[in-house]
């Protein structure tokens, strides 16, 4: 449902979704694609906000709504419903990976993963393009610092992907603790990339975009290894 939502955008179908989702997250990390997914569903359908809130909250659902009525720009709706998210308590991971967030999704700066899965989760809301873009500007702002740093995004993506692992080892002593961190990051959007290219044809679209666009750059380079490679006809 999360991942296909755009595909037939009708708040109807999410009646009830929230709750199950939340019942069903092992833990904090499930979340941010959702506050994502709902800040877009929620901004487009304000009308929808109480039938779509789940009836039951636990700590990390209500910081998820509350997040994502914060992105939807909706701060009539969070205040109204504060009483009620602050009684269901807080999660102290959740809060944390959540500070400082924007009023606006296009206004996020991307530093951690958490903030690529709230991309993508507005991006399997809408459909809309801009959040893949944000996606590959972040990781082509890394990649295009040198050849050597996109060379070692794709070691780490592949890491990420079940490849060798040594290259995590190595990165924090090449390139310190906020290079490093942020290198990690990036090659975490390569993966997400390289796989919702897979199911999702604009995000494909979106990557050979930016290749054709900005061709000779490492991060052209990066997305075209990235990228998934067309099926020939009748395979």
């Amino acid at each position: 449902m999360l991942q296909s939502f755009y595909r037939d955008p009708q708040p109807e179908r999410l009646i009830g979704f929230f709750e199950r989702y939340a019942a069903a997250a092992p833990d904090w990390t499930a979340f941010p694609p959702a506050i994502g997914f709902y800040a877009v569903v929620l901004r487009k359908n304000p009308d929808w906000i109480e039938q779509l809130m789940p009836a039951r909250l636990n700590a990390r659902s209500a910081d998820a709504v509350d997040a994502a009525l914060k992105l939807a720009g909706n701060e009539i709706a969070r205040q109204k419903l504060k009483p009620r998210l602050d009684e269901a308590g807080h999660d102290p991971s959740l809060q944390a990976e959540l500070a400082n967030l924007p009023s606006q999704l296009s206004d996020i700066r991307i530093v951690r993963p958490t903030h690529l899965d709230i991309l993508w989760g507005a991006f399997f809301a809408s459909g809309d393009e801009r959040y893949v873009r944000m996606i590959i500007d972040f990781l082509a702002q890394t990649a295009n610092r040198s050849e050597l740093i996109a060379i070692d995004v794709a070691k780490v993506t592949v890491a990420i992907s079940g490849g060798p692992k040594e290259i995590y080892g190595q990165i924090k002593s090449k390139y310190g603790d906020a290079l490093g961190y942020e290198i990690i990051v990036a090659s975490t959007a390569g993966w997400a990339l390289g796989t919702n290219a897979r199911r999702h044809e604009k995000v494909a679209a979106v990557m050979d975009a930016y290749i054709s666009g900005h061709g000779g750059t490492p991060a052209s380079k990066l997305l075209s290894v990235l990228r998934p490679k067309a099926t020939a006809p009748g395979r």
